[in-house]
């Protein structure tokens, strides 16, 4: 009887050990966050409409600017040069549908020098009335950040 109760605490002991190995080898350094994939495909999608934007300012050799991430919602690239803000809300549209980013954003033009707000709009600009303000405003050359401001990080939702 004794000798079955110590195989059985062995058996145990090794399955035991085996199952804490067997995930042992995903490391949080391996596994990605849905904040994590969120902020990727962002980034991806904001590189990709300022891309778009200096292709159509006849600038196709410029370096695009690491994205920021101040915090969770906000995200932001500075864009160097003046670029036709009317053709902005488009591309960034489908910068997002490339990606698969469905949350909803605010899009805020800010000057470099001061990060003052100059140009804007909501993302229910674009789907309620097709238009967002400031579309045809002029603007100085300069250096610009966009900044897209998102209401909550995308995650992804519980099954039941």
């Amino acid at each position: 009887m004794r000798k079955s109760v110590r195989i059985i605490g062995m058996v145990s002991l090794v399955l035991v050990g085996l199952l804490c190995t067997q995930f042992a080898w995903l490391t949080p350094a391996q596994t990605v966050t849905d904040n994590q994939r969120f902020s990727q495909k962002v980034n991806l999608a904001l590189r990709r409409t300022v891309h778009h934007l200096l292709l159509k300012s006849g600038d196709s050799t410029s370096r695009i600017q690491p994205i920021q991430q101040p915090n969770a919602q906000i995200f932001q690239v500075r864009i160097e040069r003046s670029f036709d803000y009317g053709q902005l809300p488009v591309l960034l549209q489908e910068s997002f549908n490339v990606h698969g980013i469905k949350a909803n954003y605010d899009v805020a033009v800010l000057d470099c020098a001061q990060g003052e707000l100059l140009l804007g709009y909501t993302f229910q600009d674009l789907i309620d009335k097709k238009e967002v303000p400031c579309k045809g405003r002029q603007q100085a050359p300069g250096c610009y950040i966009l900044q897209v401001t998102f209401a909550a990080p995308e995650t992804a939702s519980p099954s039941h």
